[in-house]
């Protein structure tokens, strides 16, 4: 079924008894309904039923077209505004356009600095379900390959120093299912697999220092000022980032999905839920939950068989009290992970997944203080989620590892993958985190809900997950310090 279910679709259908994709009842579960509503439901014909499902799938596609139409409506307005202005006061923003397709770029930190210090260079895509299907995803059948689904970074390089070489840190990363599960009626939505879609964005939205990118404008491209990195008397710099984020629609939900590439070599992963809530229910209680694919691939650019190795990594529990006791060292507390496997964060552990290529020192190649360089895979987290159903076994652990070539491609098949099969070695190849970042959703007035959830009567506020991958010994000092003349 089409994400117009999340509108029209799922009260009527639930009424009628019938199923839907990404919507399941336990056979012991008490009744939803009246016994009477329910028997008057049983008694409709196929021919009734053919009629209900025709009247959704027109509702849906007068939805479509009321989009497209406001769409083409802001698009007009924004010429016009710009032709009235004899030429836009949207500044070009400082990033360098390396594709024709806009689909590679290159940023430089400090911005609109000619003594700039890092770089990153990326290449994104969003890929339609067609070209999934290909690279071995599952979909519903009735899902059209046209549908812009997978909004990924390709490959991103950083540069940690004008003179230093480009490091790749991410080979395919992109959220691989946006999971909803309403608890009541044991309601569970899989919105990337089976109903929303990426939309078109409005310059507007970026802000001040945003364009969009791509024919289709599905990204935006935006930079932003990220806050005192670090000061100490009168020496002080602010932070920045370019983020790369679209939106996901879904019906009554639609997602804010972002990659942010910072300064310093950190990415942040974003998601955050907005629109309204589930007309039907609007009061109810629910999570999101964004199933990252973080495909990693720790190498300098023109490497030609570089290895990766995994570990986690933890806080000691037994802190030592010595004077000057070594809390870093080569190995500290991490526990080489040699196959593919699971392991859950500890808050008492700050626990996080480290990538390493232990042949690439760059902070002190011949000194005693050289580390091979790393990135660290830490969770910004509001909770654990756990989910008991059966369907629900990718949501037991917090972090999964596995070989770039393993077979499982989507995060919800996970639980079945390591269930039948024997975790297989890493081989020292590109490697894949895995990772579900997760938000509790209770309704609340300011959600715009006391008069029926609607357009009109106000939309869910965003609420931003986030997991974040941060260097390690890839600089010689603090990332772009510049010590006062």
């Amino acid at each position: 079924m089409k994400h117009f279910l999340r509108i029209v679709g799922l009260p009527l259908l639930l009424l009628m008894g019938m199923s839907v994709t990404g919507v399941s009842h336990q056979d012991n579960a008490e009744p939803a309904f009246p016994e009477i509503v329910k028997a008057r439901a049983e008694k409709l014909t196929a021919r009734d039923q053919d009629i209900l499902r025709l009247n959704i799938e027109h509702q849906a596609k007068l939805e479509k077209m009321q989009r497209q139409v406001k769409l083409l409506e802001d698009t007009n307005r924004e010429l016009v505004q710009a032709g009235q202005r004899a030429g836009s006061d949207k500044k070009a923003i400082p990033i360098d356009i390396v594709s024709k397709d806009q689909k590679t770029l290159v940023v430089k930190f400090p911005l609109n600095d000619a003594n700039w210090e890092t770089a990153w260079k990326i290449e994104w895509d969003v890929e339609n379900i067609g070209a999934a299907r290909k690279a071995g995803l599952i979909f519903p059948k009735d899902r059209e390959d046209h549908t812009p689904v997978l909004f990924k970074i390709k490959k991103a390089f950083f540069k940690p120093g004008k003179a230093s070489p480009w490091v790749q840190v991410l080979d395919d990363a992109h959220p691989s299912e946006l999971y909803v599960p309403y608890y009541f009626r044991d309601t569970r939505f899989f919105d990337l697999r089976d109903a929303g879609e990426y939309v078109p964005l409005n310059a507007q939205e970026g802000g001040p220092r945003g364009t969009t990118l791509g024919k289709d404008r599905f990204v935006m491209a935006e930079l932003r000022d990220r806050g005192v990195a670090y000061k100490n008397e009168n020496v002080s710099r602010r932070a920045e980032e370019l983020a790369l984020w679209a939106n996901f629609n879904a019906g009554n939900y639609t997602y804010l999905i972002e990659f942010g590439f910072m300064d310093d070599g950190a990415i942040a992963f974003r998601h955050a839920p907005t629109g309204y809530n589930l007309p039907s229910d609007h009061f109810a209680s629910h999570m999101h939950n964004c199933c990252w694919r973080i495909g990693v691939h720790l190498k300098l650019e023109n490497e030609l068989a570089p290895k990766n190795t995994v570990g986690v990594s933890r806080w000691p529990g037994n802190t030592p009290n010595a004077p000057n006791a070594a809390l870093e060292n080569k190995t500290l507390d991490v526990e080489p992970i040699k196959a593919e496997g699971f392991r859950d964060w500890e808050p008492t552990e700050f626990t996080k997944i480290r990538v390493t290529n232990p042949a690439v020192i760059l902070n002190e190649p011949n000194g005693p203080n050289s580390r091979a360089i790393s990135y660290d895979l830490a969770p910004i987290v509001h909770g654990i989620a756990r989910h008991s159903r059966s369907d629900e076994t990718f949501s037991k652990h917090d972090f999964w590892i596995t070989r770039a070539d393993s077979s499982v491609k989507q995060y919800i098949h996970l639980g079945d993958y390591f269930d039948k099969q024997k975790p297989r070695a890493l081989d020292g190849g590109k490697v894949i985190l895995w990772h579900m970042s997760s938000a509790l959703h209770v309704p609340r007035s300011e959600d715009g809900i006391l008069k029926g959830s609607a357009l009109a009567n106000g939309q869910a506020l965003a609420t931003w997950t986030t997991v974040e991958l941060r260097p390690r010994h890839l600089f010689t000092g603090t990332p772009i310090y510049r010590n006062p003349k």
